[in-house]
């Protein structure tokens, strides 16, 4: 099993990467969804799946490049994490 500093480090590898089944079979099989509009993106709080996280970033990386991943700081308090940092999205061209 690992520890929370490897779960966050495997989650922020598997994003740099857009490796989005990567992502969701770090989830448990169902997860509490909290996570920010990003620029009008639809992504209701509540519960979800799996197969419901891998689309979320499978829509995400279909319609942004990620160009940029900073970490300043990862936080960790038990089973807790945040991480300090930046991102940089390049929206994809859609013709």
């Amino acid at each position: 099993m690992l520890s929370t500093v490897e779960v966050v480090q495997v989650f922020l590898a598997r994003l740099a990467a857009q490796d989005a089944p990567g992502i969701a079979r770090l989830c448990a099989p169902t997860v509490e969804w909290e996570a920010p509009d990003p620029n009008g993106a639809r992504w209701a709080p509540g519960p979800r799946t799996r197969r419901e996280v891998e689309s979320q970033f499978l829509t995400l990386f279909a319609t942004f490049d990620l160009e940029q991943l900073s970490v300043r700081q990862v936080i960790v308090d038990g089973g807790d994490a945040a991480v300090v940092g930046s991102a940089r999205w390049r929206v994809i061209a859609t013709g």
